[in-house]
């Protein structure tokens, strides 16, 4: 269904960016709670400002996290190789962001990123491969689910924001004449 909405880099970039930011986030917290005990003899206001500035730089981690997936999305889908045509030879493909025709099988090019993969499977661990490959499949729920909250959130607000014009509004009329003297 995300599918429709967003392109694919799209529901990866922003799908990873939440889930750091759930340890970021994390990290802010404890820090802002570390900076508050150390500040606690300075006026509300210092420690008000200290506050501030750590969530815009919870902000900007948040920013530069998507910035990186949003690069590191498109530059995996740069390299996808998608067949030409059904009807021209199986061995033929051309890479996404080009027209050249690469004349490598379609064999030869899963050996070659199948060997990418078990130098990478070396390097992590499997607990690290099997977190990954988890979110990896349920990205585009995550961003669903949480394009959900953000539409619910919204709906709340709007809602609040018309009880409100209805307080200020309904059943209040001017004072009578009499009461101005």
């Amino acid at each position: 269904m995300i599918e429709y909405i967003l392109n694919p880099q799209s529901v990866e970039a922003l799908g990873w960016t939440l889930l750091h930011s759930l340890w970021q986030g994390a990290v802010f917290a404890i820090l802002l709670a570390l900076t508050l005990i150390t500040l606690r003899s300075y006026t509300a206001q210092s420690r008000y400002i200290v506050a501030e500035g750590l969530l815009f730089a919870f902000f900007l981690s948040v920013s530069a996290t998507f910035w990186q997936q949003w690069q590191q999305a498109n530059d995996q889908s740069d390299l996808t190789v998608l067949p030409v045509n059904k009807e021209l030879r199986e061995d033929v493909f051309i890479l996404n962001n080009s027209s050249e025709k690469v004349g490598e099988s379609y064999k030869e090019r899963k050996n070659i990123i199948s060997s990418k993969n078990d130098i990478l499977a070396k390097e992590q661990s499997s607990w690290v491969l099997t977190f990954r490959d988890y979110f990896e499949y349920h990205l585009p729920l995550i961003v669903t689910l949480w394009l959900l909250g953000i539409f619910v959130l919204q709906l709340r607000f709007l809602g609040q924001l018309a009880y409100v014009q209805r307080l200020k509004h309904y059943g209040t009329q001017l004072f009578p004449p009499i009461w101005s003297d």
